[in-house]
């Protein structure tokens, strides 16, 4: 695991490692490397794909978490699914190069009624399946469903240990039902004698849960849970941290000191986002990353006309991008989303321009 991570640059957990060696295959090694020495070069036009694909399968959710632009209603896109056509049209066009197919972003994965369908098209491929859900809709069905499929990865949030402290955060949800739904999860795997999905007890830590933490892993793993992952609470890329929104989040002395927070993404480095990770939603449009929801800042719509993804990956937004890195400066010839990031700020800031 030290070596992936030192090899990556990025947090190295069982999730990455599981892919990386389980999925893994010559072509996709190959690929892989070349992404990775274009990253440290900082190129602007590559020769390489994204090995990892995120994908919104519904931009719409049932919780109205006030961080997340979907539940604080901020809609930065029409509300839609994506279709399981389309699904495996993406997957066909990357699949050979896939390590990782991430099946969430903004909404409740689980509201598409393909979720499975499409976990067990890309395990056809040979491609590691994560889902991350607010586990509310893990009834008997979706759970037995879930558990078929072969998903790899279950990413299971919940952000409390107590009804209080949960129901703080996760509007409109109910802290025994989702207890309930985890080990209904639980069982599914118990009752099928199947090792996966690994499910993964996602804790974001606010102002209000903080003194829980210490008490995260042993709280989650009595229950069935085979990982905890804690990290601290942050807005979205373009939603900004205001009308009290700030009395959720740590400060970054707190965050540092008491949270466990995963390592920060930053303290200049290149965004990875631009050379690993293709994100898209529904309908085909592209983001720069996971972190961006509105459409005004999407880079093109990979369904539209006859483009294809090399037509995308080095197009004028992902090169003027990328070029923000090599140039350590902002973009001035489009008005990116990538110029207000919290990661290119601290890339240019620690070269002191």
């Amino acid at each position: 695991m030290r070596i992936l991570s030192s090899f990556l640059g990025l947090r190295a957990n069982a999730k990455h490692v599981r892919s990386f060696f389980k999925y893994g295959n010559m072509k996709k090694l190959m690929n892989f490397m070349l992404a990775y020495f274009e990253f440290r070069r900082h190129r602007v036009s590559l020769h390489s794909v994204p090995f990892i694909l995120n994908i919104e399968p519904v931009n719409i959710c049932n919780l109205r978490c006030p961080l997340c632009p979907t539940g604080a209603g901020e809609r930065g896109r029409p509300l839609d699914k994506m279709s399981l056509a389309e699904f495996k049209e993406l997957i066909d066009m990357l699949g050979d190069y896939l390590y990782e197919v991430n099946l969430y972003d903004f909404g409740e994965p689980l509201l598409n009624e393909d979720i499975a369908l499409m976990v067990e098209y890309a395990k056809k491929k040979n491609i590691f399946t994560c889902i991350g859900t607010n586990a509310t809709l893990l009834d008997d069905r979706i759970s037995e469903a879930v558990v078929r499929s072969g998903l790899d990865h279950l990413s299971v949030s919940i952000d409390g240990l107590s009804r209080e402290t949960y129901a703080r955060y996760r509007v409109g949800g109910d802290f025994e039902e989702v207890i309930n739904n985890l080990k209904r999860v639980v069982d599914w795997k118990n009752r099928l004698k199947s090792p996966f999905p690994f499910i993964e007890w996602q804790f974001l830590v606010f102002k209000h849960n903080l003194h829980e933490v210490g008490r995260v892993k042993e709280f989650a793993r009595n229950l069935g849970a085979d990982g905890v992952y804690i990290r601290s609470a942050r807005s979205s890329a373009d939603i900004s941290d205001r009308d009290g929104k700030s009395e959720y989040i740590l400060d970054r002395g707190e965050r540092i000191r008491k949270a466990y927070p995963e390592e920060e993404i930053g303290g200049g480095r290149p965004c990875d986002f631009l050379y690993f990770t293709l994100t898209v939603n529904p309908g085909g449009s592209v983001s720069p990353c996971c972190l961006s929801y509105k459409k005004e800042y999407d880079f093109d719509n990979i369904f539209q006309g006859k483009i294809t993804l090399w037509d995308i990956w080095n197009n004028h937004q992902f090169r003027a991008a990328r070029k923000i890195f090599r140039e350590r400066r902002k973009s001035s010839e489009y008005d990116l989303i990538c110029n207000s990031c919290r990661v290119v700020n601290d890339f240019i800031g620690s070269y002191g321009a």
